[in-house]
């Protein structure tokens, strides 16, 4: 039981201490400038709309698809969820990573 609770409060506490390290980083003038920071984080990590689209039609009609999990034989991954990040590619080479 105890285990349980310290396990999660070391999850907490760096949870809290990422979050006080991005606030510190995004700091300007004592202020946090919030607005747009989840619009330029997920910009950079989330491919186009276009890409993500052409990707999910290749891995639909691969061979590795595993459709009841829709996941990859090769590299396990999920393939809704791998088709929008930018630095991931297909482990047989249908399609790259995006430049940013």
């Amino acid at each position: 039981m105890l285990r349980g609770i310290s396990i999660k409060l070391l999850k907490y506490r760096a949870y809290y201490e990422a979050e006080l390290r991005v606030s510190k980083f995004l700091q300007t003038d004592g202020e946090i400038d919030r607005r747009n920071e989840n619009k330029s984080f997920l910009g950079n990590i989330l491919a186009d709309s276009e890409i993500v689209e052409s990707r999910r039609a290749e891995c639909d009609s691969c061979e590795h698809l595993f459709k009841p999990t829709g996941s990859c034989k090769i590299c396990k991954c999920f393939v809704k969820a791998k088709t929008k990040l930018k630095n991931q590619s297909c482990p047989v080479d249908k399609w790259g990573a995006v430049d940013a």
